[in-house]
C-alpha cells in the first residue's frame, strides 16, 4: 500500500506487500527525493508510506528507524536508512544501469563534491529558523555555490557524472531544485545565470531527465508547506485535500 497522507502517532504499521520495496518518506523532504529519483531512474517498483516528522509513529521508531528520520527503505529482508546509504544499497543490489562509478578515483571525487555541496545545504537550512536573517545567509550560500559551479567547469561535462546523470547528480538535484525556487523563502531571489553559467545549463539538462520530470516539485503545495515551516508548525500534509 502507498499513503500520501503522513502517518503519525497512534497509527498502526501498514502491512507491506511481499516482494515490493517500500520507501518511507515525507512529501517535501529533499533527502527522500534523492531516493525517489534513483528508484524512478532505475525503474524499480516501489510503494511509499509517508511519515509525520513532527508526530512520528511509535512503530516507525521501533521497527524501521530508531532515529526517526527519512528516507528509509524496507524490503522483505532488510531495513536501510540515510539517503546516501540507501541509494548506494539500491545501486549495488538492484539490476540496471549503475549510477556509482566503478572507478575508485571518480567515486572518491564525487564523494568530495557531495561534501562541498553540503555547505550549500547548510546555508539553505539556516533560513528555516524563525530568527534566520537573509543578509548573510544568501551571500554565504551563493559563495558555496561558486565552488560547485567551479567544480562543474573543471569537469567540463554536461552532468556532474559525465555525459549522463549519475548518482552525484541525483544526490545534488533535490536541494538545487528548491534553490531555483528560493523566492519562496527570500522574495525576489533569482539565480544569476551569468554567475552560474554551468549550473544553469545543468539545471536545464536535469529538467529533461524522465525521473526528474516524474518527481517534479509541486510548487503550490511546497509554498504552503514552507509557510507552515516558517511559522514553526510544519504540516507534512500541506496542499492535500481534506
Amino acid at each position: 500500500m502507498s499513503s500520501e497522507r503522513a502517518l503519525g502517532s497512534g497509527s498502526k504499521y501498514p502491512p507491506k506487500e511481499p516482494g515490493v520495496l517500500r520507501l518511507y518518506g515525507m512529501r517535501f523532504c529533499p533527502y527522500v527525493k534523492r531516493t525517489r529519483l534513483v528508484l524512478e531512474h532505475k525503474n524499480i517498483p516501489y510503494e511509499t508510506v509517508n511519515i509525520n516528522l513532527i508526530d512520528k509513529p511509535d512503530w516507525y521508531l521501533q521497527k524501521i528507524n530508531c532515529l526517526g528520520l527519512v528516507p528509509s527503505i524496507e524490503t522483505d529482508n532488510d531495513v536501510i536508512f540515510d539517503s546516501v546509504i540507501v541509494n548506494e544499497y539500491i545501486d549495488s543490489v538492484y539490476p540496471g544501469e549503475k549510477l556509482i562509478p566503478n572507478d575508485g578515483r571518480r567515486a572518491a571525487k564525487d564523494k568530495m563534491l557531495l561534501e562541498i555541496w553540503s555547505k550549500v545545504v547548510t546555508q539553505y537550512y539556516k533560513l528555516f529558523y524563525p530568527s534566520g536573517e537573509t543578509n548573510e545567509v544568501v551571500p554565504n550560500m551563493l559563495s558555496a555555490l561558486d565552488r560547485v559551479e567551479n567544480e562543474l567547469a573543471r569537469r567540463d561535462t554536461t552532468f556532474f557524472g559525465g555525459d549522463k546523470p549519475m548518482m552525484i547528480d541525483f544526490n545534488i538535484w533535490p536541494h538545487m531544485e528548491r534553490i531555483v525556487h528560493f523566492d519562496v523563502l527570500v522574495p525576489g531571489f533569482t539565480l544569476d545565470a551569468s554567475r552560474f553559467k554551468r549550473l544553469t545549463s545543468w539545471i536545464d539538462e536535469m529538467n529533461k531527465v524522465p525521473a526528474v520530470k516524474k518527481t517534479k516539485l509541486q510548487l503550490d503545495s511546497f509554498k504552503l508547506f514552507m509557510i507552515t515551516v516558517k511559522n514553526g508548525k510544519m504540516d507534512c500534509d500541506a496542499g492535500l485535500e481534506e
